[in-house]
């Protein structure tokens, strides 16, 4: 092995304990429910909304707890950076400001999806570390879901359930991103 394979290789196993252990702690924060109030009541709101749509019971517990590792993705992110975020403030309640919310997210997983993370990055890491820790969290979430559902779905609809969950994840991660850029706390830090 040539010493620039090993900086090859030393550099993505760093890589893989970052990513493992953003993914490892979000898993672990969501497990206090670490939404803040107006998190809570969005995602109530959201969930209220596309119950009706749901043929399995137990989706909307499932969507809940999607968002909630999502979100909780973006704080350890924000821990990782030394991003102080104490301070939340309170009072969302209008389903204008939700819609607002909401349409600020699609935005932030857009820039996600795109595979660059957007310019501004809406990642306070590196967007491929980022992305990586998402999809770890998508691929754990799906699995914990494999035993209760697989056998109900037909091949179509186990994609559909697969994309439901994803996009539960990444909504989560980017309503904590427009949450605390509300404060000020974007890819540059705190402003």
């Amino acid at each position: 092995m040539t010493s620039s394979d090993e900086t090859t290789a030393a550099a993505t196993a760093s890589t893989a304990t970052v990513v493992e252990d953003l993914a490892f702690r979000a898993r672990a924060l969501a497990q206090a429910h670490a939404l803040s109030a107006n998190a809570a009541q969005y995602r109530r709101w959201r969930l209220e909304r596309d119950e009706a749509d749901h043929r399995v019971a137990e989706i909307s517990a499932w969507a809940a707890t999607a968002f909630l590792t999502g979100y909780c993705v973006r704080q350890v992110e924000q821990s990782f950076c030394g991003v102080d975020v104490a301070g939340l403030a309170t009072g969302l309640a209008s389903e204008q400001r939700m819609l607002e919310w909401e349409r600020q997210a699609g935005l932030v997983a857009k820039a996600m999806l795109s595979g660059a993370g957007g310019d501004p990055s809406p990642t306070l890491l590196d967007h491929v570390l980022v992305a990586a820790a998402l999809d770890d969290v998508i691929g754990r979430e799906i699995d914990k879901r494999n035993e209760h559902v697989r056998e109900q779905l037909s091949a179509d609809d186990w994609s559909q359930f697969e994309g439901f969950i994803a996009w539960w994840v990444m909504h989560g991660y980017a309503i904590c991103t427009v949450e605390y850029s509300l404060l000020g706390v974007t890819a540059e830090g705190t402003t």
